[in-house]
């Protein structure tokens, strides 16, 4: 598994209201972890573990290419995952800022 074992209930399809990244597209990196932090907060989801499970639904194209290729066990926090997608699809920005700009 990629991301952290589920300890706590998904809510009931919110796949339906969650943004899409598709690094295809010109779409700021940012601007998308903005946006899914935001429908999280909506949906009242407030533990880790189901606010990763939910990230990799936002994905498309490469993206989910990406994170399939992620090797078991590579993100153990919501910061391992948002560190690692910026890294990979984000401007050359230091990560270490983007992740405070974002939190």
């Amino acid at each position: 598994m990629v991301v952290p074992v589920l300890s706590h209930p998904l809510p009931k399809h919110p796949m339906k209201l969650l943004p899409i990244f598709n690094p295809d597209v010109k779409q700021l990196v940012e601007d998308h972890v903005k946006q899914f932090i935001m429908k999280v907060r909506w949906l009242n989801v407030r533990h880790e573990d189901v606010v990763c499970r939910h990230f990799p639904y936002t994905y498309a194209g490469k993206a989910s290419m990406w994170y399939f290729s992620l090797s078991q066990g590579s993100i153990r926090s919501w910061i391992d995952f948002q560190t690692n997608f910026l890294n990979k699809f984000g401007e050359d920005k230091n990560p270490a800022i983007l992740v405070l700009e974002l939190s």
